[in-house]
């Protein structure tokens, strides 16, 4: 049965909270303003505030409402909500179909966003929102079918946090540990150069265009396709990325080739970006100022620390590729399951 938005479910706009926020320090309420923490089922966070506005329940629903509007995802704590996001909860209570049917209603979503500076949508333009919903228990087991597979990526990408977090405990204390060493250049244990632009982009293409946050759009050639470490040049800084697939490198990042990818990477992770920062209308590093940074080298340490982080490092890499392959079969069941091409009644909760 169709119904707008405003008859399933209660939406709350987010609203800019009045205190000091802080990163990486947990200190007040945990803070989201729009999608940056995005692109899996539950969020991450990485700021907090002390005079929080509005919040989100542990369990909601959470839209992105700004530039760019649509990414849906669910708090998995109660969280002070920006001006960037809404919660939205179904009023009979079964939060996870309502994710799912607002995923499968993204496009039509963003059709109704507008705006001059950046697409936004407001709480009415959601609430006239019209969608066809399922009964009460078809809802159940179609939650049953895609929680299941997205259970199972939370399940890898929590293991896969788990492993960073040891690889970087090993890291310190190799660092700790590492009393004789000698004092280097990054350019003395690694390549270091720019990308390059694309010729064509766009979602027609299949080769991931790599930017200085993540992935930017597609194109079809590519100028990487094994181990690569990436940092951004122009715009955001302080991102580290690695590759180990065919990928195209835009002209915004930073690549770095090495022996040593897995120090490095963890390095790259504490370099303070902002006192290189060159730009004035946007931040800005060179290639030269990441060649002249300065290392602690000794040679044995660091081949010990490659060979013990080796095997964490591959299982990382199968639980990514198992995820991109479950978000694949997601995917594909969700419109299936939601348009009725798969027959509900067979499914037993």
């Amino acid at each position: 049965m169709k119904f707008k938005l405003k008859d399933i479910a209660d939406i709350t706009m987010g609203q800019s909270p009045k205190g000091k926020s802080y990163n990486n320090k947990k200190d007040g309420k945990a803070f989201l303003q729009g999608r940056k923490t995005f692109g899996r089922m539950y969020p991450t966070i990485d700021t907090w505030t002390t005079e929080p506005k509005k919040i989100a329940k542990s369990g909601s629903v959470l839209m992105s409402v700004r530039a760019p509007v649509g990414d849906i995802n669910i708090a998995n704590d109660e969280i002070c909500i920006g001006r960037g996001l809404c919660s939205i909860n179904a009023k009979n209570g079964n939060n996870k179909y309502l994710y799912y049917l607002l995923l499968n209603n993204k496009a039509n979503i963003i059709r109704k966003s507008s705006g001059t500076v950046f697409d936004s949508i407001n709480k009415e333009q959601l609430e006239e929102t019209i969608l066809n919903v399922h009964k009460d228990k078809e809802q159940s087991k179609i939650v049953s079918v895609l929680n299941t597979i997205d259970e199972k990526i939370e399940l890898n990408t929590q293991t896969n946090n788990n492993l960073f977090n040891l690889i970087k405990n090993m890291y310190f204390k190799m660092q700790e540990d590492m009393t004789e060493f000698k004092n280097i250049k990054l350019k003395d244990i690694a390549n270091i150069s720019s990308g390059k632009r694309p010729k064509n982009k766009g979602v027609e293409y299949n080769i991931p265009l790599i930017g200085a946050s993540g992935i930017m759009s597609y194109t079809e050639e590519y100028n990487s396709d094994n181990d690569i470490l990436v940092i951004g040049r122009v715009g955001t800084l302080g991102v580290v990325q690695r590759y180990f697939e065919k990928i195209w490198l835009s002209d915004n990042t930073l690549t770095i080739k090495t022996v040593y990818s897995n120090v490095l990477e963890n390095y790259l992770k504490y370099v303070d970006y902002q006192s290189l920062n060159r730009g004035s209308t946007q931040p800005l590093i060179t290639q030269t100022d990441i060649s002249n940074l300065d290392i602690k080298f000794n040679e044995k340490e660091f081949n010990k620390f490659e060979d013990e982080v080796i095997k964490l490092r591959k299982k990382i890499e199968l639980n990514n590729k198992q995820n991109k392959i479950l978000e694949q079969l997601r995917d594909t069941l969700l419109p299936k399951l939601m348009n009725g091409e798969i027959d509900l009644i067979k499914i037993e909760v």
